[in-house]
């Protein structure tokens, strides 16, 4: 199990907001609430610092889309875990 350095944090991590259109006719964008189940949760979000999104092959060559996560969130805590290195054995 991988550990780094805990950083605590004076605010809360919110939940990504959608964007916000540039038109004359924007009415509003409703903000999304965070998740109670989520935000109760004593665990780093998310639960694994690399998982594979997908395999493909191009031109006879194995490709993979690995997907990094440097920083995990602990919601009940209000806490970041930040990795200096991340060892990826494919």
């Amino acid at each position: 199990m991988l550990k780094g350095l805990q950083v605590g944090l004076n605010y809360p991590v919110l939940p990504v907001q959608k964007p916000i259109p540039t038109s004359v006719n924007f009415e509003g964008n409703e903000f999304k609430v965070p998740n109670k189940n989520i935000y109760s949760l004593d665990a780093g979000y998310p639960k694994s610092s690399v998982r594979i999104l997908h395999t493909n092959h191009i031109r006879g060559n194995n490709v993979v889309v690995v997907e990094v996560s440097s920083v995990t969130y602990n919601p009940a805590k209000n806490q970041l875990e930040v990795f200096k290195s991340i060892d990826i054995s494919i």
